[in-house]
């Protein structure tokens, strides 16, 4: 599909599962502030994903590529990633692993220095099957809490 934004082709994934999703806040990663999602296939889609990123294979035998996108956008605006259903509606609910889709991505070509590569960014995620994200219960056992200040001063004067 072409774009009416010059230089970038849109291009659409489809039916795949969903892991590790950062799209209603942005996280922390060793190249900046990036909205991300895991991609997982089976093998035989191996060739077809490697134009959109670095394909890996997983502990489970599939493989999988990563899409990342900065919140802001060249021209200072937030960028919000949308999150729809089968019907096309806004989704509120955060995404689990597990979660399956299908993923617009937009692609541009670069050039820095003698380098150059094309970039794939999320567009927008559409949830054909909902894993709701729950967080983990840690089941630790409940511990009365110590008085830190009263602590720390009991191991000052044990000090001395």
């Amino acid at each position: 599909m072409e774009s009416l934004i010059p230089n970038i082709t849109i291009k659409d994934i489809r039916d795949v599962t969903f892991n590790y999703a950062f799209l209603d806040q942005p996280k922390e990663g060793m190249y900046g502030t990036v909205y991300d999602i895991q991609l997982e296939f089976d093998k035989s889609r191996v060739n077809e994903m490697a134009q959109f990123g670095k394909v890996r294979e997983l502990e489970n035998g599939n493989y999988a590529v990563n899409l990342t996108r900065k919140p802001v956008n060249s021209k200072g605006q937030k960028v919000v990633i949308p999150v729809v259903n089968g019907a096309n509606n806004p989704m509120t609910k955060v995404l689990g692993n597990g979660s399956k889709g299908n993923v617009k991505v937009l692609q541009y070509d670069w050039v820095v220095g003698d380098k150059q590569g094309t970039k794939s960014i999320i567009g927008a995620i559409q949830v054909i099957e909902l894993v709701e994200y729950k967080r983990e219960n840690l089941d630790f056992s409940v511990v009365e809490e110590k008085d830190p200040v009263k602590s720390i001063g009991q191991v000052l004067q044990s000090d001395f």
